[in-house]
């Protein structure tokens, strides 16, 4: 939520009390625009690493529901499918890494990097495919 301001310069957040700033001047980065666009709901690290490298953490169903929200869903769906060549690179690229690792490594990690390879390049062509389907839809 973006903090408010009103004539007097009190800004305020949800659950904070008014605080004042002189006018001209910005609040302090608690409770300032740039904290709230830099960080804009509370995520642990987990998280930030699991949508990194996973796209369809924010998808919707579109099967389910009446018309009107399968319809919001799809079009939710197609909005967030304008991302999906950003997490393909990002896949492409650790195939790169391990296809060139299973070449450089010993004998005894070969075949783990070999399975990891397997599924990363699954991933990849998982994600071109659902790219492909909203391209055509």
């Amino acid at each position: 939520m973006i903090p408010a301001g009103d004539i007097s310069g009190k800004f305020w957040l949800p659950g904070r009390r008014a605080r004042s700033v002189r006018p001209g001047t910005a609040p302090d980065a608690d409770y300032g625009i740039r904290a709230l666009v830099l960080r804009p709901w509370p995520r642990d690290d987990r998280a930030v690493k699991f949508s990194y490298l996973w796209p369809f953490h924010d998808y919707r169903n579109a099967c389910a529901g009446s018309a009107l929200e399968r319809a919001a869903a799809l079009r939710h769906n197609k909005t967030l499918a304008r991302q999906l060549p950003t997490y393909l690179n990002r896949w492409a690229a650790i195939c790169c890494v391990l296809l060139t690792a299973s070449a450089v490594c010993p004998a005894a990690l070969a075949p783990a990097v070999g399975v990891a390879f397997t599924l990363a390049f699954v991933m990849t062509v998982h994600i071109a495919y659902v790219w492909l389907l909203f391209l055509r839809s």
